[in-house]
Formats: structure tokens, sequence, C-alpha cells
């Protein structure tokens, strides 16, 4: 289990895609653990084991040693597409938010997920989010679509370090217009960041002139 500077990265994600652990109005929460309802994320999970320190995602043989089978911080259903799921993994620092070839899915967020993903597409389309701090103003986010069955996934580099409500992440897939809503606090924050930029960009220059 996630030790308590990780549970502040999964607080974080459940702040910003606006869930709760079980029922939700757009489907159903699974949180890290428990066991899922749906027999087929179960088998997956279970056949793909605990996550290896070291297995490229080619590997199908590379397995941990849980008898649990692989555990994700998140798993998220849809009441409207039975088919595809969302697969979350969080880790505290943003340092291991992904190694240089993806391989270490025991280590970092990008990999794990992608780890989960590769076993869980022989079910469903997947939606892999790896999530990495415990900061929104620091944090690093990747996401990725697995399509059902296929060779290899699709990265959405134009959402990086942003994270979306669950029923957003189905409009993404299909190609509609998406929009995220930002809290009071969120926007205080960038409105800060945005004074200390410009306060640092005047100083700069200054010292140029």
């Amino acid at each position: 289990m996630a030790g308590t500077n990780e549970r502040y990265a999964e607080e974080l994600v459940r702040r910003e895609m606006k869930i709760k652990p079980g029922k939700n109005s757009f489907g159903y929460v699974y949180v890290q653990g428990e066991k899922c309802a749906v027999s087929a994320i179960n088998r997956a999970l279970k056949n793909a084991g605990g996550k290896p320190k070291e297995c490229a995602l080619s590997d199908y043989t590379a397995k941990g040693s849980s008898k649990k089978g692989a555990m994700p911080e998140f798993i998220i259903t849809f009441h409207s597409e039975l088919n595809t799921i969302i697969v979350v993994e969080c880790k505290k620092n943003i340092s291991l938010h992904e190694s240089v070839n993806r391989d270490q899915p025991l280590k970092y967020a990008v990999d794990g997920v992608l780890y989960y993903a590769k076993y869980l597409k022989d079910e469903f389309h997947v939606i892999a989010i790896a999530q990495s701090g415990t900061d929104t103003g620091k944090m690093l986010v990747s996401t990725f679509y697995w399509p059902k069955n296929q060779a290899d996934y699709i990265e959405y580099t134009k959402i990086r370090n942003i994270i979306l409500e669950p029923e957003n992440y189905l409009k993404m897939i299909k190609g509609e217009k998406i929009q995220k809503a930002y809290d009071a606090d969120t926007i205080q924050i960038t409105a800060a960041n945005m004074h200390d930029s410009l306060r640092i960009n005047k100083i700069d220059r200054k010292s140029v002139v």
C-alpha cells in the first residue's frame, strides 16, 4: 500500500478529477486494494501480477511476485461506455515520474500505468494516467490511450501536466472538444504565479537595460 506522502498525490488526483471512491454520477471509482466488481478487470490485473522491477512493454513474461495481482491507485468505469476504463498510477515524487525507456514499472508512474494498460487492453479501451507530485502547480501528468487489442498506445502530449474530469477523457478519445473547469483556489494560485512571473520579467528587463 502507498505511504502517507503518496496519499497526498492520490488526494490531489481526486480533487482535480472531481471523483470520490465508489459510485459517481458517471460510473464507479475503485481505489487501490479494492476488488473490482468487473470480472474482466480482475482477470487482467491478476494476469499482470505485481509490477516487476524491470520489464519492457513488449515483454509479457516478466512479472512481479504479488499473488493479489496488480494494484493501481484508481480504476474508473463508466455507465455509458462499458468497454472503456481509466487506470491511474500515482507517485509522490516527480523524480519518479518516468524512466528513459519506460521499462521500470515498479519504480516509475508512467512505466507502471503502461504496464497495467498492456494487460487491461486485452479486455478494454484503456485511458492510462500517470501522475507524480503532491502540489498542483508542480505535478507531472502523462496521459495515454491504449485501444482494445491494439499493439501500441497513443500519448496525448497536448494535455501534459493537466488532469481532466473522467467524462472529458471520453470526449478526448472521441476527438470532441473538452474544457477544464478551474476552482477558485486554482485561479488564485495561477494569478499569483502570473504576478510573480511578471515581476521577475520586469526585474530581468531592468537588469538588461
